[in-house]
């Protein structure tokens, strides 16, 4: 994950549907506000804001719509509770 500290990242593993979904996540500021690079099973990292709309975590990075919306809803759970 770029310009991160490798002693933040956190691991987990989350089951969406029956399927395990291997996440790593890093915390980092971005213009006083929090934000997480995620990555699922390996892949390239994902970039995640709060979005007040949803209340919850998105990723609005290009590639986010990759992520299913149950996997995302998944994952901003888990980080609501960070």
């Amino acid at each position: 994950m770029p310009g991160t500290s490798v002693a933040a990242t956190k691991t987990f593993t989350l089951l969406v549907d029956k399927a395990p979904y291997e996440v790593k996540i890093q915390p980092f500021d971005f213009n006083d506000e929090k934000r997480f690079y995620v990555s699922v099973n390996a892949s390239t990292y994902h970039v995640f804001t709060w979005d007040a709309e949803v209340s919850g975590w998105r990723a609005i990075d290009d590639e986010g719509a990759d992520l299913s919306d149950v996997v995302e809803a998944a994952i901003s759970q888990k980080l609501q509770a960070q």
